[in-house]
């Protein structure tokens, strides 16, 4: 059996996340990052979405990071155009995969 990394090796990828900021989100980011890819998260709001960043910067990570409400869709557009300009992506959600 190979080594579960292995199967899990998202080098080379870029992972958006959704409410990447806190709780779940950046769970599932530091998951995402620990696994390889580079991330690009959002948050509603810059104060929650700063820490953040910080946290993963100092952790060794590549993260990008954009303020966005997935109500507006000009917003998640945005959001998947940066991720696209960082090259392979899969989108990624707290509340699934997109």
């Amino acid at each position: 059996m190979s080594h579960v990394r292995q199967q899990f090796d998202l080098t080379g990828k870029v992972a958006i996340v959704t409410g990447g900021s806190r709780g779940l989100g950046l769970e599932i980011a530091e998951g995402l990052a620990e696994a390889g890819a580079r991330l690009v998260i959002c948050a509603r709001h810059e104060q929650w979405l700063t820490p953040a960043l910080d946290e993963l910067r100092a952790a060794g990570h590549t993260v990008e990071g954009l303020t966005c409400d997935v109500a507006s869709p000009e917003q998640v557009q945005a959001v998947i155009d940066r991720a696209i300009d960082r090259k392979s992506t899969r989108l990624n959600s707290s509340h699934g995969y997109i």
